[in-house]
């Protein structure tokens, strides 16, 4: 669990410590150096461990869709040295993606920053069943505001222990906040130039939904899935925040990028690769085995993905650790 540096005269040690815990280094008197003495006996140490400075680790993106498949709707935090957390939850539109972008914005210099006046679906002190100097992962179960405020939710995860700003833990205990989705609608989205191809997937079954009005939010358009679930619009010069799309008691929601969101820019062609290899990590004198695919993105014909040509040269190099 531990890995040593040498520094001339000094060894230094790291590792996975546990707080709180007093760890005993032995030497061996083989220990040799670059002159060929040797130690001459085992000498042993003390290495104390002081106690954790409590961490909260929330949710690392600011948007993200709740697993279809899951029986509840969770999202997950990690912590040490902490008994509870506050969690809040708001029942959200896709109208609401100015104000939250604006929450975002004020929260980095005010972690107390007044949210906007949202309907609060829930708001509760969670409490956290963990051993001192452990880190633990906790699940925030979100199923009972789902089912009051709809398919999306802002929820913001901050500890229920304050820190002053001008304290060493503050920034390691901050607030989050993010943008949740539950649903068993899945909306894609690909964005050449002058259009937007949209599709409707479902994610448990993998089939084409069909006949779904999606929304291009920002530019006020509306287009319908065909028997294919798919569906093209074309861009314009408004910037597109997002897409949005509903069937029945089903619906999606898919933000653009930030900073402007989607809009009609010239691209040429281009060709998109994705690879990958069978393990991952590999001792020395294995084999590695990589696999990919490359299409070629028609994006100026605006035809869509094709095959690269007869001609195509695939060019690769490989480099070790």
């Amino acid at each position: 669990r531990g890995l040593g540096d040498v520094y001339k005269r000094q060894v230094q040690l790291r590792g996975a410590t546990d707080g709180g815990t007093t760890y005993t280094v032995r030497v061996s008197g083989a220990l040799q150096d670059v002159f060929g003495q040797r130690l001459g006996q085992d000498r042993t140490f003390d290495w104390r461990v002081g106690s954790a400075d409590p961490a909260l680790l929330g949710p690392s993106r600011e948007w993200f869709t709740i697993d279809p498949a899951a029986e509840r709707a969770t999202v997950s935090i990690q912590s040490i040295n902490h008994e509870s957390v506050e969690v809040t939850a708001w029942s959200v539109t896709p109208n609401d993606l100015e104000a939250f972008d604006d929450y975002l914005v004020r929260q980095w210099s005010d972690a107390d920053a007044e949210p906007p006046e949202w309907p609060v679906v829930l708001r509760e002190t969670v409490a956290i069943d963990a051993e001192r100097e452990t880190w633990t992962e906790t699940a925030i179960d979100l199923t009972g505001a789902f089912d009051q405020g709809g398919s999306q939710l802002v929820v913001r995860i901050e500890p229920t222990r304050e820190f002053a700003e001008n304290d060493d833990q503050y920034w390691r205990n901050r607030p989050t906040t993010s943008w949740v989705q539950r649903t068993t609608l899945g909306l894609l989205g690909f964005v050449p130039h002058p259009p937007v191809f949209i599709g409707t997937p479902a994610p448990l079954a993998g089939a084409p939904v069909r006949g779904v009005p999606v929304v291009l939010l920002g530019a006020g358009r509306t287009a319908t899935t065909d028997e294919e679930g798919l569906a093209t619009l074309e861009l314009g010069t408004n910037g597109v925040v997002g897409l949005w799309g509903a069937a029945g008691d089903r619906t999606a929601f898919m933000p653009a990028d930030r900073g402007g969101g989607w809009q009609a820019t010239p691209r040429l062609d281009e060709t998109t690769w994705y690879v990958f290899d069978d393990r991952g990590i590999y001792r020395p004198g294995e084999t590695v085995r990589a696999t990919g695919w490359v299409r070629r993105d028609q994006i100026v014909s605006g035809s869509g993905p094709a095959l690269p040509g007869e001609d195509a040269t695939v060019v690769y190099e490989a480099t070790d650790a």
